[in-house]
Order: structure tokens, then C-alpha cells, then sequence
């Protein structure tokens, strides 16, 4: 299955996995909060503008920056996100204590093809949330960045994409 609609990993890998992941784990009980059905806290730029990628989205979008705490052994099920279409995920822990998974399914089908999402470490991936996908969340408390581009729902996720995959070429040309 084509899965370049679904989800499209970057090959820019992410320089403040690590600072984001003590961040996410020293984030107080009280400061985390329920948006939309998911456990997250905001990430302050000092952080993400360390990144050249994440900044460099940040001056071409408006975005919405967060981590998403999933506890163990949840589902998030099978849906489509209402109120975005293009994304930027990356879990910073636990790549394999979850499973997200994609689908064209439609709602006669009773068995259905389904695409995986196999992180990587470190990876960034443009993910299409007007597609029907799920979560399944394992053994272990995992945390995401979840970095939603604001204010272009309508845009068609490829030029989006597209826009995207030229600000990470634009990192790898030569000064």
C-alpha cells in the first residue's frame, strides 16, 4: 500500500530529542491538561528554536507546539482528526511500545488493508490526519511532539507536504 498520503518521514533527524524528552518527564502532574481527548502541555520555544528544522517550519507556518503524553496500555481508535489536516509527529520514547496504524477503510468494510507507521529514532514525520488512522499505546507512558501547522485545514495535505520537504532541503544546501 502506498502510504506517501498517510505519513511521509523526513530525513532531517531532530537535534533536541533528547532536551524534549526530560522536559516531557519533568513536567509537573497539574501542567499537563486534556485538549481534544489527548493529555499534552505546550513546548516553549527556547526549546523547539534549537532545532533548525522545527524553526525554520515556525517561520514559513503558525503552529500549535505540544508534547502528547499517552498512558500504557490505551487505544486511541480508528478516526480522522477534526480540526487539522497536516502535522508534524515524533515520539521521543517507546517507538516500540506503540503502533499507529493507517487505513482507506470505508464503513462497510468489515476487514480492511492497513498501513504501519514504523518510527524511527529521532525522526520527523509530515502525517495526514484527514486519513482514518489509530493508536495503540503498549507497556509504557509514551510521549510525542506533535507540532500542528495552524490556520491551513483546507490546504491539500500534499502541497503542504510538498512546502515542508522543500524547507528540509533548504537545510542541506550549502552555504
Amino acid at each position: 500500500m502506498d502510504t506517501s498520503n498517510f505519513f511521509i518521514p523526513l530525513d532531517f533527524k531532530c537535534t533536541i530529542t533528547d532536551e524534549l524528552l526530560e522536559f516531557a518527564e519533568g513536567v509537573a502532574q497539574d501542567d499537563w491538561e486534556i485538549q481534544r481527548g489527548f493529555i499534552v502541555t505546550m513546548i516553549p520555544d527556547e526549546i523547539i528554536d534549537k532545532d533548525p528544522y522545527l524553526k525554520a517550519v515556525k517561520e514559513v507556518y503558525k503552529v500549535l507546539q505540544v508534547l502528547v503524553c499517552l498512558p500504557p496500555y490505551t487505544c486511541y481508535p480508528w478516526h480522522k482528526d477534526l480540526n487539522r489536516r497536516t502535522i508534524i509527529n515524533m515520539p521521543l520514547n517507546a517507538q516500540d511500545k506503540s503502533c499507529c496504524v493507517f487505513t482507506k477503510k470505508t464503513e462497510e468494510e468489515q476487514y480492511f488493508e492497513i498501513a504501519e507507521l514504523k518510527y524511527e529514532p529521532a525522526t520527523y514525520y509530515i502525517f495526514n490526519t484527514q486519513e482514518e488512522h489509530m493508536v495503540l499505546n503498549f507497556s509504557e507512558k509514551r510521549y510525542l511532539l506533535s507540532f500542528t501547522l495552524t490556520g491551513i485545514k483546507d490546504v491539500p495535505f500534499r502541497q503542504v507536504a510538498d512546502s515542508l520537504l522543500k524547507i528540509e532541503a533548504s537545510l542541506r544546501l550549502p552555504a
